[in-house]
C-alpha cells in the first residue's frame, strides 16, 4: 500500500518530533567523554526519528509488517508491528505500533554522524493523521510516543540513551506553523517542551 504523503510525513512529521531531546548518554567507560550537548541530543533524536519515519514513507504491507530498509548512511534499520490506515475524505490516518531495531546504522542529522544500534530496540505507537479543514488549509496531526534505548557512537565516544516520550502537535502545512508539546523522560531527564514555532520543511 502506498502510504499517505509518505514524504510530508518525512518531511514535517521529523521535525516536530525530533525537538524533544534533552542531553543523554551514559554506561561507557570515559564518562565525562560520553556526555552529549544539547545541540548533539537533538540530532541524535533527528536521526532516530529518519529512521521511524523512512520505514513509513514508501510501500507498506498492512496491517502487519516486517520490513529492513538501508539507513543513508550505511547500515540498516528493521521494523516489525502493524501500521492500521483508515480515514474519510476529510482525514487520513494510520495508527502505528511498531518496533525499531537498527543494526550498524549510520545517519546524519545537523551536520554530526551517529552510529545507531538496538539497546535492544525503540517503539513507535500512536497516530498519524492528515486532514484538509477547507480548501487552504492542510493539517498534519501527530500522537506518538516513543520509548526503549538505542546504543549510539559519536566522533568515538560511545553511549545509551533511554527514551520515554510522547509528542501531541498539530503542523498547519499551510501556514508552516506547529503547536504542541513534547513529554516525558529521557536519559533521566524530565522533559516538558512547548513544540510551538514555525515549521521549516526538510529539502
Amino acid at each position: 500500500m502506498k502510504m499517505i504523503a509518505g514524504s510530508v510525513l518525512f518531511r514535517t512529521a521529523a521535525p516536530v518530533a525530533m525537538v524533544a531531546l534533552i542531553a543523554c548518554g551514559d554506561g561507557a567507560t570515559e564518562p565525562e567523554m560520553d556526555m552529549l550537548t544539547l545541540q548533539e541530543s537533538e540530532a541524535l533524536l533527528e536521526a532516530v526519528q529518519r529512521i521511524g519515519l523512512t520505514e513509513l514513507e514508501d510501500d507498506v504491507p498492512v496491517p502487519n509488517v516486517d520490513i529492513t530498509r538501508a539507513c543513508s548512511g550505511g547500515g540498516e534499520a528493521t521494523a516489525v508491528g502493524t501500521v492500521l490506515p483508515s480515514g474519510t475524505e476529510e482525514m487520513a490516518t494510520v495508527t502505528v505500533d511498531l518496533t525499531l531495531v537498527p543494526r550498524d546504522c549510520m545517519e546524519t542529522a545537523r551536520g554530526l554522524s551517529f552510529m545507531l544500534n538496538g539497546a535492544p530496540s525503540l517503539r513507535e505507537m500512536g497516530t498519524i493523521s492528515i486532514s484538509v479543514p477547507d480548501e487552504f488549509t492542510f493539517v498534519l496531526d501527530l500522537d506518538l510516543s516513543f520509548f526503549g534505548t538505542l546504543a549510539y557512537g559519536l566522533d568515538g565516544r560511545i553511549g545509551t540513551c533511554d527514551i520515554s516520550v510522547r509528542v501531541v502537535s498539530r503542523v498547519d502545512l499551510a501556514a508552516l506553523a506547529q503547536t504542541g508539546t513534547a513529554t516525558g523522560t529521557l536519559c533521566g531527564n524530565t522533559v516538558d517542551m512547548d513544540l510551538s514555532g514555525p515549521v521549516t520543511p526538510q529539502g
